[in-house]
């Protein structure tokens, strides 16, 4: 079972990777290319959207600068159980990945509280009907334990531009992935 900071500490040297290839600076003023924001998120939005509207604005992401960003994603513990939200505002997804549901049971919240923080961002620039919703993109664990796993190895797969569906192998207890996370907190880069 992997804990809150080892999924928002992993995520964060992925994001921070992904920023410094492509050489983004935030003193620019310009949106992130991609962005995670962390668990906390989703715990402090479920108090409303007004309880997180100055952390976009934090991170260059708020208002219509949010459009310009490839992917800002959202790790989401709920009920014990880790799922990831990831938002694409340029392509104008919002895609939430389960390694626990292939029917994607349960992301209705989830998906609503992704739409009210971009109706929040957006204002009249949110046109519900240009957004699509994706779900079960994620391949599904064979244990009741590694859905901490799952989300890293997701949002990694998100990152590099990848579906996750097609990247990620599964197995009993996901060792190698594992191994890669804790490799990756150790050396704070990550290894291919």
């Amino acid at each position: 079972w992997l804990n809150d900071n080892i999924i928002n500490e992993y995520i964060k040297v992925l994001v921070e990777e992904e920023k410094a290839k492509v050489g983004w600076v935030k003193k620019d003023g310009d949106a992130p290319p991609v962005h995670a924001f962390g668990s906390q998120w989703w715990v402090t939005a479920q108090g409303g959207m007004n309880k997180v509207a100055r952390w976009s604005r934090r991170v260059n992401l708020d208002g219509r600068k949010l459009l310009n960003a490839n992917l800002v994603l959202f790790p989401v513990c709920s009920g014990a159980h880790w799922t990831l939200i990831a938002i694409r505002p340029r392509a104008r997804t919002i895609q939430y990945l389960d390694s626990l549901s292939r029917n994607a049971r349960g992301s209705e919240p989830k998906v609503e509280t992704a739409k009210a923080w971009l109706k929040m961002e957006l204002g009249a620039g949110y046109v519900e009907e240009e957004w699509r919703v994706e779900t079960g993109g994620s391949c599904q664990q064979l244990n009741g334990s590694d859905c901490g796993v799952f989300t890293c190895m997701n949002a990694l797969a998100l990152i590099r531009g990848q579906e996750p569906k097609g990247s990620i192998e599964a197995d009993n207890g996901m060792l190698e992935a594992r191994r890669q996370i804790a490799a990756t907190l150790l050396s704070g880069a990550s290894n291919g």
